[in-house]
């Protein structure tokens, strides 16, 4: 009798136990959230410099949300090619603020994509400090659209330099 009440109890509690492994975190599924607004508003964006910018930007976040820790050659090698759009398009940016905006994102990839996911101690420093620049330069940003991408991106990259 005692087995089969042993046996009942791990039958039931057993799919409790591995359901929410499962699931992803909090964190995960709301940095996803957060990706796909970014991703609904660049779908609005007109000028082509600017949506081959943004959806580079917003290529490489899902690569980055679907492979947290080290990424894998695969994965850094697409990282690199919308890495290498972002940097090819940012070069021809006239406004002094908006180049600003995207040379600390720029960085911020860079130092992501050449540590493999994984920065040390002194790369997350210069991360701290273009996430920053970042903000500040955010925080002047009068267009409705273009402060809603900037303020997903940057809500990203900070959720993520905080989680190391």
């Amino acid at each position: 009798m005692r087995f089969l009440r042993f046996a009942l109890a791990l039958a039931v509690a057993a799919p409790a136990v591995a359901w929410p492994q499962s699931v992803p975190t909090s964190a995960t599924a709301e940095r996803k959230a957060i990706l796909q607004a970014m991703e609904a508003n660049v779908t609005r964006i007109s000028p082509s410099m600017e949506r081959d910018r943004w959806s580079a930007n917003v290529s490489l976040w899902k690569v980055r949300l679907d492979h947290a820790g080290k990424l894998q050659p695969s994965d850094l090698k697409r990282m690199q090619a919308s890495l290498d759009t972002i940097t090819r398009v940012v070069a021809q940016i006239r406004s002094v603020d908006e180049r600003e905006r995207w040379k600390a994102n720029q960085a911020l990839w860079s130092t992501l994509v050449s540590s493999a996911g994984t920065p040390q101690a002194a790369a997350m420093v210069e991360m701290m400090a273009a996430l920053k620049a970042m903000e500040a330069n955010v925080m002047g940003i009068t267009a409705n659209g273009e402060w809603e991408r900037w303020q997903a991106n940057f809500q990203l990259w900070k959720s993520t330099i905080d989680s190391k």
